[in-house]
């Protein structure tokens, strides 16, 4: 069996790079970008979880003000 071939249901499967290959991927990252973008990404989601939470919470307090009021 090799090891080196994925199994992703094509007749002839996809051939994947070598170790050689990640290392040299591996190392041409940058870092300081990729950080950077994930810092980027995760503001975003946490301000669209704030924003969703403060929706849900001012429908619930106006609910609540209706039901006082009727």
């Amino acid at each position: 069996m090799n090891g080196n071939c994925s199994t992703t249901g094509y007749k002839s499967p996809e051939r994947l790079p070598d170790a050689a290959a990640l290392e040299c991927q591996w190392k041409s990252i940058d870092w300081k970008k990729a950080e950077a973008e994930v810092n980027r990404l995760q503001t975003r989601i946490a301000r669209a979880i704030l924003k969703i939470n403060n929706s849900q919470r001012n429908r619930t307090s106006q609910r609540n003000r209706q039901q006082k009021h009727s």
